[in-house]
Order: C-alpha cells, then sequence, then structure tokens
C-alpha cells in the first residue's frame, strides 16, 4: 500500500506539475484576466517555479501521512513551519534584492526541505519500501483498489482550490491592488 501510494502521488505530481508549468500563463490570465501584462508576466513566473513544488508538496504531505499512520507526527507538524519560515525570508529577500520571485523561490525550498526531512524520518523508521519481494499482481491489486478508495476524496482540494481561483478573479474584476 505504501509503495502504490508513493507511485500515485509521484504519478499526479508529475502530471500537474507539468501541466501548471506549460500553462502557467493561460493559468495567470484566467486567474487575473484584467490584469496588465507584467502583472500577467510576474504571476506567470510565480505559477512556473511553485509548478516545481507539487511534486515535492505532494510527496512529501504523502510521505507525511504514511509517518503518521505509524505514530509519528514530525512531517505534519513541521510543514507549517518550514512553509511560514521560507515565506517570511522569501519576503525579506524580495524587499531587499527588490526581486519578486524570491518569495516563490523560497516556497520551493520549503517544500524541497519538507520532502527530505519527511523521507529521512521514514527511512529511520524503515517504512518506506516493503521488507518482501514486490508481486506485479499484488502491486497492481492495491494499486486499483487504491485508486477507488482515493477518487472520491480528489474532489475536496479542486472544491477549495476553485474556491480560492474565484477569489482571485473577482478581485482581478475588482482591480489588481486587491490581489
Amino acid at each position: 500500500l505504501i509503495f502504490c501510494a508513493i507511485l500515485y502521488a509521484l504519478f499526479l505530481s508529475l502530471t500537474i506539475s507539468s501541466l501548471v508549468y506549460i500553462f502557467s500563463e493561460t493559468i495567470s490570465l484566467f486567474i487575473a484576466p484584467n490584469s496588465n501584462n507584467n502583472v500577467i508576466l510576474l504571476s506567470s513566473q510565480f505559477i512556473k517555479i511553485l509548478a516545481l513544488s507539487i511534486p515535492f508538496y505532494i510527496l512529501g504531505g504523502t510521505l507525511s501521512f504514511i509517518e503518521t499512520a505509524y505514530g509519528y507526527f514530525s512531517g505534519i507538524a513541521i510543514r507549517p513551519i518550514l512553509l511560514n519560515i521560507f515565506s517570511i525570508i522569501g519576503v525579506c529577500f524580495s524587499v531587499y534584492f527588490k526581486i519578486d520571485i524570491w518569495l516563490a523561490v523560497s516556497i520551493l525550498c520549503s517544500h524541497i526541505l519538507f520532502l527530505l526531512l519527511t523521507f529521512l524520518k521514514l527511512r529511520k523508521i524503515g517504512k518506506i519500501l516493503p521488507n518482501k519481494n514486490i508481486k506485479i499482481n499484488l502491486v497492481k491489486e492495491v494499486f486499483v483498489e487504491f485508486i477507488k478508495n482515493m477518487y472520491p476524496l480528489l474532489g475536496l482540494p479542486i472544491i477549495v482550490q476553485v474556491s480560492v481561483i474565484s477569489e482571485r478573479i473577482i478581485s482581478s474584476n475588482i482591480g489588481v491592488g486587491v490581489i
């Protein structure tokens, strides 16, 4: 199950990351339809950098949930702390160096560090890969059952993101300063 969860997270994250990266300008135009070209270009650059963080975000989250299932909670506890610290560092760098992209880069760094820390924790407790030989038929069976159980849950993050995006679109219609 853990092996299948990691494979699923890897496949899903790479797919989403690639699509978001490729369509970053279209996404920017969709979220902020009344923005000028400079704002669209900057937001597209932010989206491209944050698209690179998607695999780290999804895999880190998956590993932290696996860690939690074994009674360890450091991954879930440290994620918001890292994100806040790195966001503050990114804001400071952006203001000090007058380079806006530092904010997105710092968020990417927080997700990379989070995945690394969570991976090391799971490796330490020995719960990343199965101890026995992997049987392909069993992997297929577990993967199909995993997808069946996860499919209904995929709607929740989509609903949350649609809510946030709707807010941004409305804000864009009011004015760029609101965004």
